[in-house]
């Protein structure tokens, strides 16, 4: 009956061992594991920060082209504008001194003479124009560059 107690008590005792060496074992391949998801979630997050910055420097870039884009789009409008206001600016003040010529002989021919002169009137500014869009253009070309 001794040697059954004394067997009992040192099984007992070394299953409680081998218990805590599992444990102590479980615990540390546990510890291993959530040391290795944590750095996966770190690195994880690590790239999606980066990727964010990225597409937010993308979004920027974007938004200053656009904002670019439309500027010269008001540039191609308002040097339209300009243009025609100069040309109604410039008859205006020449019917002006047309008007205030006193005989009727003269008001007719330098009216005839205006209105003879209209196309070459219309060729100046629409060159002008032109050389208008062609520097639009090139700052479009600009634009569409820094897109590539």
């Amino acid at each position: 009956m001794i040697l059954f107690n004394v067997i009992t008590t040192i099984t007992t005792i070394l299953l409680s061992v081998v218990a805590i060496g599992i444990a102590i074992y479980s615990s540390r391949k546990t510890s291993q594991e959530a040391t290795r998801q944590i750095k996966e979630m770190k690195n994880l997050t690590q790239q999606t920060i980066e990727n964010t910055a990225k597409e937010v420097e993308s979004i920027k870039e974007l938004a200053k082209l656009q904002i670019e884009a439309m500027l010269t789009e008001m540039d191609m409008e308002m040097a339209q504008y300009n243009i025609q206001a100069k040309r109604s600016s410039e008859e205006r003040d020449e019917m002006d001194i047309i008007n205030r010529t006193t005989q009727s002989i003269f008001r007719e021919s330098a009216f005839k003479d205006f209105e003879a002169k209209r196309p070459q009137r219309d060729v100046q500014y629409t060159l002008e124009y032109l050389r208008e869009l062609k520097r639009i253009k090139n700052r479009l070309e600009q634009i569409k560059s820094k897109m590539n």
